[in-house]
Order: structure tokens, then sequence, then C-alpha cells
């Protein structure tokens, strides 16, 4: 089988595994329960039968919930990826090219900026309106925050099989920064925030938080007064290693045409049944 290589020099396109996509993916939205068989016994009272499967209920509810705790959020996250795509897609034709999106990025920068909107004002409505769009239920800030938070850390938690995901949020300006808004994004998102004068500082974080693999995320002179970064940095390896000398040039079928590309290959021996 062929398939496109990808660069190992981004760590949002470093090559992983379908099984390590997978445990990515349980991270980023949560893991569906399978709920479990209940039956009573023949014998049982209606009463006792009642109440047996009334709590059964509640354990499922309470193991649902313990399964999959930012299902709002993750709800959200989803909600606005396909918001962003479809915006993004919007009117563009066939030869033009691909776009990559992180909407986990956009959302958590919103959130800094929610947090720093005044509650009450147009600005804090709207936001909060927009990162609560799809979650299912009606969220507050504190509510919303919270659920981030919980989100944060699962992404963050270094998997079983070495796999690495890191997951950094900072606040850049200008202008002065209220010690309250740094202290509250800092606990809530361990996002760090920083009073600066022009991108060098800004550059010099996303170099460190992503082991070196962006460089630059800001052109020297860029005007700003206020910026807030997200950087995802994400490593595993093949559970299949691909060898490099097996790659190929091959033609790649795109709606805007043929072309060629590199192409990694791999030969899977197995048994079929009939």
């Amino acid at each position: 089988s062929h398939t496109p290589s990808r660069p190992t020099s981004s760590p949002l396109t470093h090559p992983y595994s379908d099984m390590q996509l997978g445990k990515l993916w349980n991270k980023m939205f949560g893991r569906r329960s399978k709920e479990g068989m209940h039956s009573n016994p023949k014998a049982a009272a209606p009463a006792q039968a009642a109440t047996h499967g009334a709590q059964a209920q509640e354990k499922k509810k309470g193991a649902a919930a313990a399964a999959d705790p930012c299902k709002p959020v993750a709800g959200a996250i989803t909600n606005l990826n396909y918001a962003l795509l479809r915006a993004s897609l919007s009117g563009l034709d066939a030869s033009a090219p691909g776009i990559f999106l992180s909407p986990l990025s956009v959302y958590y920068a919103l959130a800094l900026a929610l947090n720093g909107a005044g509650s009450g004002s147009q600005t804090h409505k709207q936001l909060l309106s927009l990162l609560t769009s799809g979650a299912g239920n009606d969220l507050t800030e504190d509510m919303l925050n919270s659920e981030v938070a919980e989100h944060l850390s699962m992404l963050s938690a270094k998997d079983e099989d070495g796999a690495t995901m890191l997951v950094a949020n900072g606040i850049f300006t200008k202008m002065p920064v209220a010690g309250e808004f740094m202290s509250r994004v800092a606990q809530l998102f361990g996002a760090m925030s920083e009073q600066v004068k022009d991108e060098a500082p800004i550059n010099k974080w996303v170099d460190n938080t992503t082991q070196g693999e962006i460089k630059e995320l800001i052109a020297p002179g860029t005007s700003f007064d206020t910026a807030l970064v997200n950087a995802l940095y994400f490593r595993g390896k093949w559970a299949s290693p691909f060898d490099p000398d097996s790659t190929q040039p091959k033609l790649f079928h795109a709606p805007g045409g043929a072309r060629t590309v590199s192409m990694m290959r791999q030969t899977f021996q197995g048994s079929t049944r009939a």
C-alpha cells in the first residue's frame, strides 16, 4: 500500500500509528463507556427490583460521566471545528492549496480572551456564546473554565506507549497585564503571560515549547498589541515503522489534477479466512 509521506520537521505532521491516533482521539474527546447488561433475579420483589434498577442506572450515569468528563467542551470544540472549516473553504476552488486547522488552538485562545473580557460585557457574551455552541447544555464561564482545565490535563498526560503531546498557552502584550488575570489563567490553563516590547520573546517561547520544531511564529517587525498563542506538540512512533529507503515518487491524484509526490511504502503480510 502507498501512503503520502509526512514531513517529520513539524510536530503536527509527525507520523503516528492508527493505534496511537485512537488513543489521542480518546484523550481529546473522551472514551465512550460501554453500558453493562444487568438482570434482576426472578425471585426479587418488585420494590427490590425497582430499587436495584435505579441504582444500576445511577452507576451507569456515574461511569459515563467519569469516562467522558469533557464531553460538553468536546462537543463545543467539534462544533467550532466544522464552523471554521466551512468558513475557510468557502469560495476556494479545486486548485487552491490545502487547509490545515487546529480548532483546539483557536478554542483555547478564545477561552483566554473570555477570561479577560469584562463579565456582562457584549464581548464576553459573544465569546461565551461561541465557546458553548454545541455543548448541549448551558455552560457558565466557571463551568467552561473547569472543563477546559481538565481537558488540558488529559491531553498533556504522557501516554503509556511513549507518545508525547504537549499543550501550552501564552499571552504576550505590549500593555500592562492585570495581576488577577495573570494568576487566573495560570491557575486554570497553565498559561504564562508576559509584557513584551516585540516578537522576539514570543518566538523564543514557541521555539522552546515545540522542542525547536517551530523557530519563528511571528515575523520580525509585525505590528501587534496582544498575542494569544497556543502551541500543540505531538510526537509518536509508528507501530510498524516505515523504511525511508522504500519511499518512492508516485502520482497523487487530487481534484485539481495529479502531481508527483514522495510516498512511503509498506508491505504487510498476513492471512485471510475464506
